[in-house]
Formats: C-alpha cells, structure tokens, sequence
C-alpha cells in the first residue's frame, strides 16, 4: 500500500471530530463516488438546492444524487424539513472511503479486472453496479463468489457512505471466519487513524498478472464529470440523509435537487 495520500480521520481536538475532505484522490478504479462533486472551480457561483428531509436536524448529511453526482451536502441552521433550501456541498469522510477502495481490490483479485473505470454514473461499469449490484456483473462475467464472499463485497461496495459496511463489520463477516485476527488489532480505538489510497492495476481482464482470489470461490454459487453552467440544471433524485457520523438517522427520502449558477 502506498501512504503516501495518508490523511487524518478524525481531528486531534479531543472530541474525536471527524475531518472532511473535498480533493479528488487516489486512483481512478478505487475512488468512491462520494468523491466526486461538483466545484466552484469548475462552475463559477455554484448553487445546490435539495429539499431538506423531513425529521432532519440542522447540521445533517445527506448523500444526494444529480448532476451526475452522488454528493454529500449539509443543510443550514435554517433549513426547514419538507422544504426546499440552499445546501453547502460537503466532501466526504475517509474510512468509508478507504473500505470502498479495498472492496475494489477485493473484486479485482476475484475478477482480474476492475468493475468500473470511474465510480460516476455516466461510467456504464459502475452505472451497471448502482443498478442492479456487484453480484449481478459477476455472475455476467461468469466469476463465483460464496454468499458469504458476496455479502462482504456488496457491503464494502455500497454506493451511499453511510450503509456501507465499516472496518469493524467487515472483520466480523463470517467469510474471515477461518482467519486468525490479532488480538492487538483495536477497531475502537479514538486515536487518530490515517487513511490510505489504492495502487493502479493493469486494465484489461483474464490477461492480468495478479493471482486469482484464492479459496473462497464456490462452483455452485468514464471522464470525471464536471458541473456545467447552466442557468439552471435540474435532475430528480434518490437521496440518503444522514448525519456526519458512521449511522444514519433520517430515512430515506426521494427530494429533487438544482445543481445551477447565479
């Protein structure tokens, strides 16, 4: 693994407060779509409008899909729940981030390919996955997987941050069962932790040169997008709200958003 785009999970405050990021990093094959977001770089006097789901508090998160995006946002102070209100784009945390990556390596050992070129929906690959589930592409491309080995990956390849499975899940998947964890492996530790990004791997599919996922296969079992400038650019979406924490605490709505310029 290469440290070399370690970051920070949480702040050094005392309060454990986790830290948000907004650059783009990491190969393109690892990167989780929450990653990808529209910029006032790329679009001058950006604008995000998104109806404000309704039990949700000031400061939550909600992972809104438009645009091509499947952003994080955070309401304001004044953000009514029902109502349709301005919302501030609000990059993304590491570690469920990092478990997509590895959920990413995880298929490529099986595969020999990677699913997708770019976790955006305008890539058909991950397009293909958001619709109908990573099982679905492997059974097309004829790859077994146990039910257990599946369960993992779907989880660890979830599209929304906030259902996808943490570090801690991951570990207690029945398909590490024969794994012998170290003891001195802490998952609840509150010091910092850094964050890691993944190596690229060759493209193509059976001619790779890395070894096939050995022991837990069962017989019988596009460019980045960018924002445009319209003056008003309007897509109905399926959003997710959640707080900036690991577990959700608004249900799912199905709001619109308006991704446009002043």
């Amino acid at each position: 693994m290469d440290f070399g785009q370690a970051v920070l999970l949480r702040g050094a405050d005392g309060n454990g407060t986790e830290l948000r990021y907004f650059r783009l990093c990491g190969k393109d094959y690892y990167r989780a779509p929450e990653c990808y977001m529209p910029s006032v770089e790329s679009c001058p006097n950006l604008v995000v409008q998104a109806q404000c789901p309704p039990g949700c508090t000031p400061g939550h998160v909600v992972q809104v899909a438009g645009g091509g995006y499947l952003c994080n946002v955070r309401f304001p102070a004044t953000a009514v729940p029902g109502e349709a209100s301005v919302a501030e784009i609000f990059g993304y945390a590491v570690a469920p981030v990092d478990v997509f990556a590895s959920g990413v390596a995880f298929f490529i050992l099986l595969a020999q390919a990677p699913p997708w070129h770019q976790a955006l929906v305008a890539s058909r690959g991950f397009a293909y996955v958001y619709q109908y589930g990573v099982q679905a592409l492997l059974t097309n491309w004829k790859k077994p997987l146990s039910p257990e080995g599946m369960e993992l990956l779907t989880g660890m390849l979830h599209s929304y941050p906030t259902a996808r499975w943490t570090l801690k899940r991951c570990l207690a998947s029945p398909w590490f069962q024969d794994v012998d964890l170290s003891p001195d492996l802490s998952l609840d530790s509150p010091t910092p932790k850094a964050g890691v990004g993944g190596e690229e791997l060759p493209s193509g599919s059976s001619g790779s040169s890395f070894p096939a996922l050995q022991g837990r296969a069962s017989s019988n079992s596009l460019p980045a997008a960018k924002a445009t400038s319209p003056s008003t650019a309007e897509a109905a979406l399926s959003s997710r709200s959640t707080p900036a924490e690991e577990e959700p605490r608004c249900e799912p709505t199905t709001p619109e958003i308006w991704i446009s310029t002043l």
